[in-house]
């Protein structure tokens, strides 16, 4: 997008004429890691694959796009295990109780 970052002045300077705060009140910056974080986890929650994540921010390795640049807080994980499908038969993973014996014993 850009032919390089901006200087750290220039960057600051946009932020502040755009109403965001460089530091916020948790004490988390906006810089360029920041940016690339937010890309990395737009990514992954619009489903994009891991591997491709990493093409697009340019990384060496899977593990640096998934370990630090996509925030894990940003997932619903509780959905995502609701979203898996049954496997018990009876139609209802969630309430152990309904499983049969079989299915809780395994």
């Amino acid at each position: 997008m850009f032919p390089h970052f901006p200087s750290l002045k220039l960057w600051k300077a946009d932020l502040r004429r755009a109403g965001v705060a460089y530091v916020d009140d948790a004490g988390r910056q906006v810089d360029r890691h920041a940016t690339r974080t937010t890309l990395g986890t737009m990514l992954q929650k619009a489903g994009v694959s891991p591997r491709a994540a990493q093409d697009v921010l340019r990384h060496a390795s899977m593990s640096q796009t998934l370990r630090h640049y996509t925030d894990a807080d940003a997932f619903d994980v509780a959905a995502a295990v609701d979203a898996l499908p049954d496997l018990t038969g009876n139609g209802d993973v969630s309430n152990p109780e309904k499983l049969s014996s079989r299915a809780a014993n395994a």
